[in-house]
């Protein structure tokens, strides 16, 4: 084999290592960008309107999404709740001691600019203190020593796409928030 042979079979192999490696490394890039989706995707489930759902670890709370609700990280310290039609997400997680309204001042911070908090008593005793805008509602949901933390907030494209707005996803919440159980 002469130089110049020799020379172009060098070449062919760091061209071939060289492709590999980055074949490589875009795999590997894609595998980290993928993985954690996939992930939260497959941890997924569907309620079925009966079955109670731990909120905290420990348990803190427990709520019953209604038939179809897509539940991510029950038994976890941040339960993620999606409607059937993908439109509306609630995230819940369990609050430090104390009132909800009290609870719901201090996530929001002075000065939020949110408005004013509203509380209402639910049927079930509890008290649920609420900041409502056209797309997100911050609420907390306990009694005078403990409660949970909710985020509503409407998946624009989807909510665009079924049609709807905060007002219409408002009697799927009330039975969500009237679902959950302390201890």
């Amino acid at each position: 084999m002469n130089p110049h042979e020799m020379m172009l079979a060098r070449r062919r192999r760091t061209m071939l290592a060289a492709g590999i490696l980055s074949s490589l490394l875009t795999v590997g890039l894609l595998l980290l960008v993928l993985l954690p989706g996939i992930g939260t995707a497959g941890a997924a489930e569907a309620a079925d309107g009966k079955r109670t759902v731990a909120i905290g670890d420990p348990k803190t709370a427990t709520i019953v999404p209604g038939a179809g609700w897509e539940v991510t990280g029950a038994g976890s310290d941040e339960l993620l709740l999606v409607s059937p039609d993908r439109g509306l997400t609630v995230r819940i997680s369990p609050a430090p001691s104390g009132k909800p309204a009290e609870v719901l001042a201090a996530e929001l911070g002075e000065g939020s600019g949110l408005g004013k908090i509203r509380t209402e008593t639910l049927a079930s005793k509890l008290v649920v203190a609420h900041v409502d805008s056209a797309k997100n509602v911050s609420a907390a949901v306990g009694d005078d020593r403990h409660a949970v933390l909710l985020g509503v907030e409407l998946s624009e494209p989807d909510a665009k796409q079924a049609k709807r707005d905060l007002a219409s996803y408002r009697p799927a919440l009330v039975a969500l928030v009237e679902s959950i159980r302390l201890g």
